[in-house]
């Protein structure tokens, strides 16, 4: 949701057939209606997920979570796909995304 309407958006959907995530680059996200809201728990079960995910039509090999039924991905797996800039500022404790540059370790 985050990338929507950027360079770097992708959309996502569900393929039934093979039960296998779609990721689309450079394609419009749809909103569920519940992204970016504040679902945070004092105490939540993360289990690996076996969820393929495919990206541009190639099954990426990425480890998923899955947390009450949604499968999630860590930001960092995501910013090397997508081929974007992950920083943290440790002063004001703030993840900060720059599409603008490459991902680096």
């Amino acid at each position: 949701m985050l990338l929507r309407g950027s360079t770097k958006q992708i959309s996502i959907s569900y393929d039934s057939a093979t039960k296998i995530i779609d990721n689309t680059t450079r394609s419009s996200y749809t909103p569920l209606g519940d992204e970016l809201q504040d679902t945070l728990a004092s105490s939540i079960t993360a289990l690996a997920s076996a969820q393929q995910i495919r990206l541009d039509g190639k099954v990426v090999n990425v480890v998923a979570y899955n947390i009450d039924g949604y499968n999630y991905l860590r930001l960092r797996d995501i910013a090397t796909l997508l081929d974007f800039a992950v920083n943290y500022d440790e002063e004001t404790r703030m993840v900060t995304l720059d599409l603008a540059n490459a991902y680096s370790e």
